[in-house]
């Protein structure tokens, strides 16, 4: 048995009281609302993670070579940017936003010469896909399993 001071009184109980004194209708509602809640979590959990799976699944990607005279202004530079924000889904939407984000890689190539590409959502596709500097060339890259 244990014993609690509360204010200053000795106890002989160890859970508060008012679940003590708590009808056991409420009781029994209150823990089937938290099991409920429980399920309705993992139930969302599990949705999210088969989204953000379809999105990564379901992405295009674009390789850009630029020539021996690409030399971008900062206002193309800006335009472009602004070119690649309109890839964005709408953040009210269902769809999580894992996955829907355009991401640009930098690399050199086989030959030497800098390989810049980016990806994003297939819905993006005529976005990404079209000439977005003077001077670079741009094509699709081929995704695993595509041919």
């Amino acid at each position: 048995m244990s014993v609690m001071v509360h204010h200053g009184n000795l106890s002989e109980n160890s859970a508060p009281e008012a679940l003590l004194r708590m009808p056991p209708e409420v009781l029994w509602t209150a823990l089937t609302v938290t099991i409920l809640c429980v399920f309705l979590l993992i139930a969302i959990s599990i949705l999210r993670r088969k989204l953000v799976a379809r999105n990564l699944s379901k992405r295009v990607s674009f390789r850009l070579l630029p020539s021996p005279f690409f030399e971008p202004s900062p206002e193309e530079v800006g335009r472009v940017a602004h070119q690649l924000t309109r890839t964005r889904p709408a953040a009210w939407r269902l769809n999580p936003q894992e996955g829907a984000g355009v991401r640009v890689k930098l690399a050199t190539g086989s030959d030497g010469r800098l390989v810049y590409s980016w990806g994003g959502p297939r819905g993006a596709e005529s976005i990404l896909g079209s000439p977005a500097y003077s001077h670079v060339e741009t094509e699709r890259e081929s995704a695993s399993g595509e041919e």
